[in-house]
């Protein structure tokens, strides 16, 4: 994901053009996946902690938004690849 993207999924004000609730479930969405990239994507070795708590988060993110089943993988492999790579060492 390039720097645009990631900006505009963690700063774009969505309520700003989308009132009410629509666009805070919007905005919601956005930054939760935000920081479910986030924690993918770091480079620091996770705790197994951080793990737990992303898979835990990544699974509420599915089931609140009811988003497309492309995102099953996010919620529920992710999180072992995760544990494999830690394993690893990697």
């Amino acid at each position: 994901m390039g720097p645009a993207k990631k900006r505009v999924l963690e700063k774009f004000p969505v309520t700003n053009y989308l009132p009410g609730a629509r666009g805070q479930t919007i905005e919601k969405l956005w930054r939760d996946f935000f920081s479910l990239y986030k924690l993918m994507r770091s480079k620091d070795e996770l705790a197994d902690v951080t793990i737990n708590k992303f898979e835990i988060d990544a699974r509420n993110w599915v089931s609140t938004f009811y988003v497309t089943p492309y995102m099953h993988v996010l919620a529920y492999h992710i999180p072992a690849f995760m544990r494999l790579l830690k394993s690893e060492g990697l």
